[in-house]
């Protein structure tokens, strides 16, 4: 995880997390995970406290929302793509890269249309 300081105002004073695709919410699964958030968030907050960012941070758990920035060739994107968007590739990154994909093949059909038709095929 990359260092911020959630607790400042910039961040609304709080951690955001995002929903892994695994828990639908309101099922008891959704609901013990948005309860370790709470209690994570809360032990972040008051380590902050008394500890430096870099100790309070070690309580985060994976689903603190992150934000990237990747670069890479049309060729490195296509390979990217087609591996991420399979159906054996880790769900959370595939939900990512479905919604990626239209936007490619919007931009550029000819290199990403083929990995969409793929797609479509194999459902």
């Amino acid at each position: 995880q990359r260092y911020c300081r959630y607790g400042e105002a910039r961040f609304g004073g709080e951690v955001h997390y995002i929903r892994p695709c695994f828990f639908k919410e309101g099922t008891p699964e959704f609901d013990l995970w948005k309860r370790a958030m709470e209690e994570a968030e809360a032990a972040y907050l008051s380590l902050l406290k008394t500890s430096s960012p870099q100790a309070a941070r070690t309580v985060l758990p994976n689903s603190c929302k992150t934000e990237i920035m990747v670069n890479a060739t049309l060729s490195e994107w296509a390979h990217i793509l087609r591996l991420r968007t399979s159906p054996a590739a880790d769900p959370s990154m595939r939900e990512i890269m479905l919604m990626l994909l239209p936007q490619m093949v919007k931009r550029f059909p000819k290199v990403f249309g083929p990995i969409e038709e793929a797609l479509e095929l194999s459902r």
